[in-house]
């Protein structure tokens, strides 16, 4: 029973550590972009997620 809790708790650390080392990725990809990263923690009435937004290229345009 402990393996098995043991082994939860290092695919826990693992997946932190590899979403840290995606966002690091993310982060990279819209420098290159010449965009910006922007993280958001989103609510619903019974649930709540995370969403990354990468925005580059972004363009005014004029009243005409």
């Amino acid at each position: 029973m402990c393996q098995g809790f043991y082994n939860v708790n290092n695919y826990f650390f693992l997946m932190a550590e590899l979403t840290g080392d995606l966002r690091a990725e993310l982060l990279c990809i819209a420098g290159e972009l010449d965009g910006k990263m922007e993280t958001f923690t989103c609510y619903d009435a019974n649930k709540s997620w995370k969403k990354i937004e990468i925005v580059y290229d972004e363009r005014v345009q004029d009243g005409n």
